[in-house]
């Protein structure tokens, strides 16, 4: 065999190369001490995350408003495998996850962050792996990448550890997926370099079947954990050019299992967000703007690889107004990309083999790992997104990286400049990295930061935003946002229902009924718009039409209790005691345990002329809240209707005892009635 042919030589370095059994190398220490500096860097910068809250951007779906992951029931766990429970996704493994730390820690937030973290710092350590195991396989074309692996390999996974843009990946509990997804794609592609040895291995001729079979299990877990692994079986033919096999049918054929598991999880995942709505109709935006978005999408990633400025959580798409071109950016775009497709080509021709082999590499591994959201088919709100970049980073930063290694080996004056260069890039990615975490700390300042940082075309920042500042209980603050979105002209009831609760805070009735008009104009099913405008007719006055807009909510929505037990108010109000005791009693069997619904309904008794029952309901009440003052003297009025002074006179003198305004003559005459 001529000792030109790829496969000969591949063979022969790994032979050349072998790791003892019986012991570590003796800078293993080296190693680890610098890995393990990594990590702690590391959880330095992420360690505010651990103080974060949950945010009112997919945290409600995923994990404190998700019932199927509250409890490891049969049914639960049935529908968390086998069925997309979340809008727009299907990833049961990541939601086996999450429903594992809400069984050790409910909705408290920090535990969650945690598992974020750990799993991040263990794909910091598999990128280092990963990054040390290339370098050692290429050694037959790139001697120095094999001699200073360790140099190449740290960068790598620092690189990959405190980038600001993968704080997004991180500091997101609802992108646990992307995290966890990594995880087990990590592994497949070390399981693979594990596969291409044993391929070479006639000692064990087994290990080769193992090896096959573990990459795939990886590759399928992956899967299940997020979509976006289904560019798996892209990436190994990426390996196998780096790793100089020979592009055969053999080399085809073993991936035909692979493309048939990303063919059958692309297409669940194209289905899922198809019916959620999420996939833009293709004719609403033309071929040129899809394009167009594909290449400034690759570009701009690639941009805030080295300058991670302006980040965004949201990044909306421009006005894409039929007859409006493009910002100048966008068209500039396929320029760029064409220049950097066009460097491994310089290389090739310039007969430098290993740049040629390093950079195509890096290329590729980039582009399939970004490959399905380029957005040349439209899913979701935004153009571009921070967590893509999470896996497909370890493409470009190796060529970077081994570039620089290169340069150092060449001219060694350079060595201290370049490693200096490498560093102060790291200490910047360190320290935007640290300060990006504190955004995502809760809505308030997530969506604030949003807001700052794009253009008032989307209604998504405001709206969220003020949601927060409603369910906050900052009603003032939600006011304004509110208003911005009505400008933007939004078309959603809810945020008309708000703003109309929030004039009438202020009294301002006129206009809070102008806005329950506009809210039910463009959601007539919602309940709630009816329950709170019957509260307003209430305060004024107008109890005719309250009950009439009370009856309505509970006709479009039975099952919550806001709206009867509104309506149970108001017929107490105006007199109509036995409907009044009917919607209390229904509001008593749903909710048990709840204790002023007794006191409520006993009252309703009490004023409908039925003491009798009314004194269960009040007893029942005191059971709950024993020393509830006010309780004790309706109770004492009720046994007084049923003549029974004596009880009367000891629950007055009860009430009047926790701090309960009783009329002194009230009880002077109990007492001359219990006297005689």
């Amino acid at each position: 065999m001529s000792a030109k042919n790829p496969k000969y030589n591949t063979q022969v370095k790994i032979r050349q190369q072998p790791v003892k059994a019986t012991g570590r190398p003796s800078s293993s220490w080296y190693q680890y001490a610098i890995l393990g500096g990594i990590l702690i860097l590391t959880f330095w910068c992420y360690r505010y995350s651990l103080h974060n809250q949950f945010l009112n951007w997919d945290d409600g779906v995923y994990v404190f408003g998700n019932k199927y992951i509250k409890s490891f029931t049969s049914d639960n766990i049935r529908m968390m495998l086998f069925h997309g429970i979340t809008p727009s996704n299907y990833h049961p493994l990541t939601m086996v996850s999450l429903a594992i730390n809400y069984h050790f820690s409910q909705v408290s937030p920090s535990m969650y962050y945690l598992t974020n973290i750990l799993i991040h710092l263990a794909n910091t350590v598999l990128v280092f792996i990963l990054a040390m195991g290339l370098c050692k396989r290429i050694a037959n074309y790139s001697p120095s990448a094999n001699k200073n692996k360790l140099y190449i390999a740290t960068f790598c996974a620092l690189w990959f550890a405190v980038h600001p843009m993968h704080v997004e990946s991180v500091s997101w509990i609802s992108e646990r997926k992307d995290v966890l997804y990594a995880f087990f794609y990590l592994l497949g592609f070390l399981s693979y370099l594990k596969y291409i040895d044993s391929l070479n291995n006639q000692q064990q001729p087994n290990s080769k079947l193992k090896w096959y079979v573990f990459t795939f299990l990886l590759f399928f877990l992956s899967c299940l954990s997020k979509p976006m692994a289904v560019s798996f079986p892209l990436l190994l033919f990426t390996i196998d050019f780096l790793l100089k096999r020979k592009p055969d049918r053999k080399l085809f054929i073993e991936k035909i299992i692979f493309f048939a598991c990303s063919l059958f999880f692309g297409i669940i995942a194209y289905r899922i967000q198809k019916e959620s709505g999420a996939v833009a109709d293709f004719h609403s935006i033309s071929l040129v703007d899809r394009i167009l978005f594909t290449f400034y999408g690759f570009n701009t990633y690639l941009i805030k690889l080295f300058l991670p400025i302006h980040q965004n959580a949201f990044y909306p798409y421009p006005d894409i107004t039929p007859g409006v071109p493009l910002p100048t950016l966008f068209y500039i775009m396929p320029v760029g990309t064409l220049l950097l497709c066009a460097i491994p080509f310089y290389f090739k021709w310039k007969k430098q083999e290993n740049l040629y082999r390093i950079s195509l590499f890096g290329l590729a591994f980039y582009f399939f790992n970004v490959i399905f959201i380029l957005q040349f088919i439209s899913c979701g709100d935004a153009i571009i997104a921070d967590r893509y970049t999470y896996t497909a980073y370890f493409g470009p930063v190796f060529v970077i990286i081994y570039m620089v290694n290169e340069l150092i080996s060449a001219t060694p004056a350079l060595k201290n400049w370049a490693i200096g260069l490498l560093a102060a890039f790291s200490i910047m990615f360190a320290i935007v990295c640290e300060a990006r975490t504190k955004v995502w700390h809760n809505p308030e300042t997530f969506w604030t930061d949003v807001i700052a940082k794009s253009e008032m075309h989307s209604q998504l920042p405001y709206l969220n935003l003020g949601n927060y500042f409603i369910d906050s209980g900052k009603y003032e603050k939600a006011y304004p946002e509110y208003v911005l979105l009505t400008h933007l002209g939004i078309k959603e009831g809810g945020v008309f229902r708000n703003l109309a609760m929030i004039y009438g805070l202020h009294k301002q009735f006129d206009s809070s009924l102008y806005c329950f008009a506009k809210a039910i104009q463009y959601d007539s099913t919602d309940a709630s718009i009816y329950t709170n405008r019957g509260v307003t007719y209430a305060n004024l006055g107008h109890f005719d039409l309250a009950l009439k807009d009370f009856n309505k909510a509970y006709l479009l929505d039975t099952t919550k209790n806001l709206a009867l037990e509104q309506r149970a108010q108001m017929f107490a109000q105006v007199g109509q005691y036995r409907d009044a005791v009917s919607d209390y009693s229904n509001l008593i069997r749903r909710n048990p345990s709840e204790s002023s619904l007794y006191f409520n309904r006993g009252t309703a008794l009490l004023n409908g002329g039925n003491p009798q029952a009314s004194v269960q309901d009040f007893l029942h009440f005191l059971e709950l809240q024993p020393d509830n003052g006010t309780a004790m003297y309706y109770l004492s009025l009720a046994y007084d209707k049923l003549s029974d002074k004596k009880d009367a006179l000891s629950y007055a003198v009860k009430a009047s005892q926790n701090k309960v305004q009783v009329p002194a003559d009230y009880i002077t005459r109990l007492q001359k009635s219990v006297s005689h």
